[in-house]
């Protein structure tokens, strides 16, 4: 909630009404409002006189008026602020809240504005609601009566639903007979729920509306009441002690009356008595604080009658009716006027999309405000989906509230409420497609298409369909334990579905069954492995999924628990909280999926709590049958994303930019009445203001009065900046007709020609309105100019997109005016000579141009790779399946990397000329043999790469005496020191266990030798060495380069080993290898760099690993010991989330003479 203190708030601009209005309508909106946290002047701001004299420490009763910003929510925390430095007691103080929301927004300021040392109850600040239930369950507690528990509105909603079915199975003959085919439609339940409250909130019972309902001729409140009267004794038969909010206030309001002491008692803790927001006061929760109200000392009602925005709630403002035992006070001008505002008419919706995209990205980029200090205001929450695509497509980060979240409707909670429900009934093809296209298996359309083509082949070995066979895979282990044990828990054996092996098993269209086949574990396992990567990942998380459910369903768990088995197994927890530490669109939306299903977590606590004894198949059922939004728990969580929020959902709450969003005619206003069917209408007229229902009452100009308050509520919110957006396309389908709220004189409209103004600000829009200017050959020279410095200031940051070389579709790079366009000034290559190409030996070309990838060590063995160190430790199950994966995706990069190294060893013997480049550079393009669009960038990228290559070398050569490429690496280390260390690594029962299974070798008795081949080993003139490591990929930080692991492996490798050199027959270049044959001392080694061949850099970018002490060259033993024995013993010690902080700290905790082998 993005609500400010009054030191923030001091001084806003003092500009005049947020918003041209019509003239019609501004004379009614000067005086609407909505009551919030609004702040009056800091400096020089007086308080009315009978103010003043509360904050003294008077005494009195006030009626406080004032429009929205006055400063009312701020004077009721002086006030309290106040009294708690005079010394009065907290627990004589009750401030209510228009919701729990605001009263927790409140209790917030409220602390961080006394003194630390102050100590005060929890209650000081509460919703009307939470007090009406305190005291009913005191009531309760004192009589010895089963404490009461509030029902939500969705669960009301749900309860009343299932009766009305119920009904309607019995023939509905409570109800006329033109309505009872309506009993099933969930609006007439919601009407039914209505009208109930309306009575309920003016204290009415089940027989009062049946009389009613007989005297006024009224055959719907007859039924109305018989239905609930029957709902209260479900709720008693079912000794279900719960109470609807409107119920709650009544019956708190009689608890009262039929006893004086505990009358006392809360009126002892309400002698200051401070209600905000009373305008939307309902007429139950009136009495109940007026009722305290003469008992308390100090009160203070604060409000407007003119911002009553809930009469379709049963809000009211009674309370703020003239009362000679109050003095009324009227509040100065708001204080929170905008500076800025306007009103914007765009020509259709996606426009209207881009316009409040701009005006958001605007305000945080170039004001630097922060997104969750902006909001989107619409008239419905109906008008939020269709709004948050738009803006989610246009990287829009959004937040919505909780209370306009349905859970059962929420794609990660639906998915998990699914598979719960497939735990309890047949599983279905259609629910495994749905997970497996949903956010637990994270599956897409082709890998899902993929997986259903290769389910072909052995669902034809095993003699049954595709679908059947999936089934199987997924679920095959879980059906057989259930058919085989009998499968159903004592506590769900009442309430569970059919088997899935049961005669009412699903059936395919052609009658075929849809059983899981009876498969051994094998089998299962060998068809897994015969997909595809991404097919094997779709069906394992889903096999892992329900495996985990059903074993927790096995064993009896709660429903609580059995949903945690389920979120755990789906393991998507870390990747949802690392996108929402990002921020951004992305990170928004995993904010969203986590509170919905914390939400959901608390809603299973309570259900197991309250309904003991109660399965998984009812939870299920309840929640999916609660279709209204349920508002969980307040947590508080700072979320850097935009509001998109309902009109009514505003109040009490500000943002520094507001956009209220389509304010259409029919929209808003709105022309609705609610409650026509059930009259709800003419009972609140009829028990407010005696007014016969079969007198006729116009109500659309009531109803145009309360659309132009709420419009005025949402235009009110906003501190800085306020923008009122609406469409005008009369002749679109829908027609869009701008409201009349809005005065269309002083509006700004956007048209056609007006768009290609409406910048998208944001690094990837910068790219292409840049690329763009660059290669339009009629913009002027200047301009183009202008565009390829800011590009090569992009570049130089590294900004994504803006090196003209990825530029796909372009004019081939050999185009002088491309070239100079695109590539002068940033992808200059240096001038450089050497020997011609003819000279060089034709099989090194040959196998520069056509040598594949090494094939990777066993990953049985103890043969380990510097690559395969780094790999096992950032990587570890890229590590466990080096060899057997599936590398399409990565053999372009492979193919580039090994032929750089190879033209690197060519290098080596002779230097490369112009000419040898370019010749070079089109062998491997053609090698690749990419689609001609990309021909021309290929080239150009692997020319860059080996011009940066010849540079790197040339620089290596200044420094050097004696050099080798390619240097072999052959090292074993001490048999005695990998044992040592495998003994303190793992418990003697695992390795005996890896020691006798057939496969592997036993690792106390197995060396681990280091292979591998280093790019370059140099001598220096000071007789040490230099490790050279070329690279074709992105730049890694100094930082990284310091713990890079194949450097230090290589480090390792030298240390143990021996440099021996050997002639190369035909040529004087030296070749060199390092054996075990004999140690080199560590100080021999002078420094091990990274060397990136980045292409357009004016120098090789070179990253240094320091040389490493004996210390630190332990613990890299340490760490490839660790390695090996995972590879050999397949024991997966790296993959534990603490050993990958253990690997990452190797260094330091070197440093500091700590162990770095304990494995947790």
């Amino acid at each position: 909630m993005a609500i400010r203190n009054s030191q923030q708030e001091a001084g806003r601009g003092t500009g005049s009404v947020v918003v041209r209005l019509h003239p019609s309508t501004r004379a009614q909106a000067e005086q609407d409002a909505a009551n919030d946290a609004a702040q009056p002047a800091a400096s020089g701001y007086v308080w009315p006189k009978p103010v003043q004299a509360l904050l003294a420490g008077d005494t009195g009763r006030i009626q406080l008026n004032g429009v929205a910003g006055s400063g009312k929510t701020t004077l009721l925390e002086q006030i309290v602020i106040a009294r708690l430095q005079q010394g009065v007691p907290a627990s004589s103080i009750t401030v209510i809240a228009g919701s729990k929301q605001q009263a927790a927004a409140m209790k917030q300021r409220l602390h961080a504005a006394v003194p630390d040392h102050y100590v005060g109850g929890d209650h000081l600040v509460r919703s009307v609601h939470s007090l009406a239930f305190a005291i009913v369950r005191a009531a309760a507690a004192k009589a010895g009566r089963p404490l009461p528990r509030l029902m939500t509105g969705a669960e009301h909603d749900d309860a009343l639903r299932q009766l009305l079915q119920g009904q309607l199975a019995e023939g509905g003959q409570l109800w006329p007979e033109n309505l009872r085919p309506a009993l099933a439609v969930t609006s007439f339940a919601r009407g039914l729920r209505d009208l109930l409250l309306r009575a309920a909130e003016r204290g009415m019972s089940a027989p009062q509306l049946a009389e009613l309902g007989r005297v006024h001729h009224r055959p719907l409140w007859e039924a109305a009441a018989a239905t609930w009267e029957e709902f209260h004794g479900v709720l008693t038969l079912a000794d279900k002690h719960l109470m609807s909010a409107a119920e709650l206030t009544s019956s708190a309001v009689a608890a009262l009356r039929a006893d004086a002491d505990l009358l006392t008692d809360v009126a002892a803790q309400a002698e200051i008595l401070l209600v905000d927001d009373v305008h939307n006061i309902d007429p139950a929760s009136a009495t109940l604080l007026r009722l305290l109200a003469a008992h308390a000392h100090t009160v203070v009602f604060a409000g407007d009658p003119q911002q009553a925005v809930f009469r379709f709630r049963g809000g009211s403002a009674e309370l703020l009716r003239s009362d000679p035992a109050f003095t009324t006070v009227q509040l100065g001008e708001p204080q929170r006027q905008p500076a800025h505002t306007q009103t914007v008419i765009v020509p259709d919706a996606m426009t209207h999309a881009s316009v409040i995209a701009h005006e958001l990205r605007t305000a945080h980029y170039e004001q630097g405000v922060p997104f969750s200090e902006m909001a989107v205001i619409v008239r419905s929450t109906a008008e939020t989906a269709a709004l948050r695509r738009r803006l989610a497509a246009l990287e829009i980060p959004l937040q919505q509230d909780a209370t306009d979240i349905t859970i059962a409707h929420q794609p990660l909670t639906a998915a998990l409420l699914l598979v719960m429900e497939s735990l309890t009934k047949p599983l279905t093809f259609h629910a495994i497609e749905t997970l497996a296209l949903g956010p637990l298996a994270r599956g897409d359309a082709v890998s899902w298409r993929r997986l259903q083509r290769a389910l072909v082949a052995p669902a034809h070995l095993h003699h049954c369909s595709p679908r059947q066979l999936l089934l199987t895979l997924v679920a095959g282990d879980t059906v057989a334990s259930d058919h085989s044990t009998g499968g159903t828990p004592p506590a769900e054996a009442a309430t569970r579905g059919p088997d899935l092996f049961s005669a009412a098993a699903p059936q395919s269209a052609t009658g075929t069954s849809e059983l899981p086949l009876a498969l051994s574990a094998a089998s299962i396992d060998a068809i897994i492995e015969s997909f595809t990567s991404s097919e094997q990942l779709i069906v394992q998380r889903l096999r892992r999924i329900m495996q985990a459910g059903h074993n927790a369903y096995q064993r009896g768990e709660s429903v609580e628990a059995i949903l945690w088995e389920i979120w755990a197994a789906a393991d998507v927890a870390n990747s949802l909280a690392e996108h929402a530490l990002r921020g951004g669109s992305r990170g928004a939306r995993a904010h969203q999926d986590l509170d919905a299903v914390m939400t959901l977590f608390d809603m299973a606590g309570d259900f197991s709590e309250h309904r003991t004894g109660a399965g998984l198949q009812s939870f299920v059922e309840w929640i999916s049958g609660q279709d209204l939004p349920i508002a969980g728990r307040v947590r508080q969580s700072a979320v850097d994303a935009v509001h998109l929020v309902n009109a009514h959902a505003t109040v009490g709450r500000q943002w520094d930019t507001v956009i209220v969003a389509q304010v259409q005619e029919g929209t808003w206003p709105s022309y609705g009445i609610t409650g026509t069917l059930f009259a709800q209408e003419e009972l609140v007229d009829l028990l407010d203001f005696g007014v016969p229902p079969a007198q006729y009452i116009a109500r659309s100009a009531e109803r145009i009065k309360e659309e132009r308050r709420l419009f005025h509520l949402a235009c009110t919110r906003a501190t800085r900046s306020l923008i009122v957006t609406a469409i005008d396309a009369p002749e679109s389908d829908p027609v869009y007709e701008v409201s009349r709220f809005i005065d269309e004189a002083d509006a700004r409209r956007i048209t056609q020609q007006d768009l290609p103004g409406l910048r998208t600000v944001s690094p990837p829009t910068l790219v292409a309105e840049l690329r763009r200017t660059l290669c339009d050959e009629t913009a002027p020279d200047t301009l183009r100019q202008a565009a390829a410095c800011q590009l090569h200031r992009l570049h130089k940051a590294g900004v994504a997109g803006s090196d003209p070389t990825t530029w796909w579709g372009q004019a081939s790079i050999d185009d002088p005016t491309h070239a100079a366009a695109v590539v002068q000034g940033q992808l200059a290559l240096a001038h450089a000579t050497g020997m011609p190409l003819n000279q060089l030996p034709t099989g090194l070309v040959q196998q520069a141009t056509t040598s594949m990838p090494p094939a990777a060590p066993d990953y049985l063995t103890t043969r380990l790779s510097p690559s395969l160190v780094e790999t096992a430790v950032t990587n570890p199950l890229a590590a466990r399946l080096r060899g057997i994966e599936d590398d399409d995706a990565d053999l372009y990069h492979l193919r580039k990397g090994n032929f750089v190294h190879a033209v690197a060893e060519i290098a080596a013997v002779q230097p490369l000329t112009d000419d040898d480049i370019v010749t070079l550079s089109e062998l491997f393009t053609t090698s690749v043999n990419p689609p001609a669009w990309r021909i021309a960038a290929e080239r150009a990228d692997i020319q860059g790469q080996l011009y940066a290559l010849r540079r790197a070398l040339a620089s290596l050569d200044a420094v050097t005496a004696a050099a080798a490429p390619e240097v072999h690496c052959n090292v074993t280390l001490h048999p005695h020191t990998v044992a040592s260390q495998l003994a303190a690594l793992a418990p003697p029962e695992d390795l005996a266990q890896a020691a006798n299974s057939p496969a592997v070798v036993a690792p106390q008795a197995t060396a681990i030798t280091i292979t591998g081949r280093i790019d370059r080993l140099i001598r220096t003139d000071a007789d040490e060495y230099i490790i050279i490591d070329f690279k074709t990929g992105q730049a890694v930080t100094y930082e990284q380069a310091s713990r890079h692991l194949q450097l230090a492996t290589y480090q390792l490798a030298l240390v143990n080993g021996q440099v021996q050199a050997t002639d190369l027959a035909g040529t004087a270049q030296p070749q060199w290898a390092i054996t075990s044959a004999k140690r080199v001392q560590p100080q021999q080694i002078d420094v091990a760099k990274l060397v990136f061949l980045t292409a357009g850099k004016d120098n090789p970018v070179a990253r240094e690993q320091a040389r490493l002490d004996p210390a630190q060259l332990g613990a890299i033993n340490d760490t490839v010991t660790v390695i090996a024995y995972e590879q050999a013993a397949n024991y997966a010690l790296c993959t534990d989330a603490g050993n990958a902080g253990h690997f990452e700290q190797v260094f330091t905790d070197l440093a500091q003479q700590r162990s770095t082998t304990h494995v947790q």
